[in-house]
């Protein structure tokens, strides 16, 4: 797919030998690696002098004259993903998910990048075993075990760093309420350049036994490109992001 323009009815005017150009420019729902395709023609110009576009929905455009590309740029700073919220587990003797994050491929693409991630909740008020666990792809990041927790808090931390591009350092805590259950390091591979979903996992015999009631998912020093803003990774749908630009040309 392609960058859908719409020029206005009446937003072409003439300058002498310029011509300025208004209209609209809608993403898909596949963003292409390095950029979109934009051209003079496509703006009903043979030259595009310069051209501004509106920043909308966190996606920042910014066009490269050298190579006709429309580029998509984001903010990577704060929080990922959060959420107080309160999901009930079922009833499973077998690992069930109660959250799960995609995280998409080249997110994280250098050493010393990372996450940050936390998960929160209640168990019921009964003696019956439960484990509630952190996963990264098909790595464990840590877990309390099964554990006949009554009635408290549980919570459930993890670090992860980039050592090199298939590497990460991940040191992770398992609480429950005052009691340390768990405090695991790991060093799983191949996890930088592929899309891997990180989640909160739980084994119950009761439905409702395990709650999660809260998470967050933080980026730990990204790279960026622009400023203090990153390029869109290839592949994300924005199919819902239409930018207003004006752009000046013969």
């Amino acid at each position: 797919m392609a960058l859908t323009i719409t020029l206005n009815a009446h937003g072409r005017q003439t300058a002498g030998h310029k011509v300025r150009v208004e209209g609209t420019a809608l993403f898909d729902s596949s963003y292409a690696a390095g950029g979109e395709a934009l051209t003079p023609a496509n703006l009903g110009l043979r030259v595009i002098d310069s051209i501004q576009f509106e920043t909308v929905g966190g996606i920042t455009p910014r066009f490269d004259y050298t190579n006709n590309l429309l580029l998509a740029f984001y903010s990577p700073f704060g929080t990922l993903a959060a959420l107080g919220t309160s999901i009930a587990s079922g009833t499973s003797t077998t690992t069930q998910a109660l959250y799960t994050y995609t995280v998409p491929a080249g997110l994280l693409n250098a050493a010393g990048q990372g996450l940050l991630v936390e998960f929160w909740g209640t168990s019921a008020a009964n003696t019956t075993n439960k484990t509630a666990l952190a996963t990264f792809g098909t790595q464990l990041l840590v877990t309390t075990g099964s554990t006949a927790i009554n009635n408290v808090s549980w919570h459930l931390t993890g670090t992860l760093i980039g050592v090199n591009v298939s590497a990460l350092e991940v040191l992770a805590l398992a609480e429950f309420d005052t009691t340390l259950a768990a405090r695991t390091r790991s060093a799983p591979g191949g996890t930088l350049s592929t899309t891997q979903t990180l989640a909160l996992q739980v084994v119950t015999a009761v439905s409702g036994h395990l709650t999660l009631q809260g998470y967050r998912i933080n980026l730990i020093n990204p790279v960026t490109s622009f400023g203090q803003l990153a390029q869109v990774i290839a592949g994300t749908d924005l199919s819902g992001v239409t930018t207003r630009f004006v752009a000046w040309g013969i």
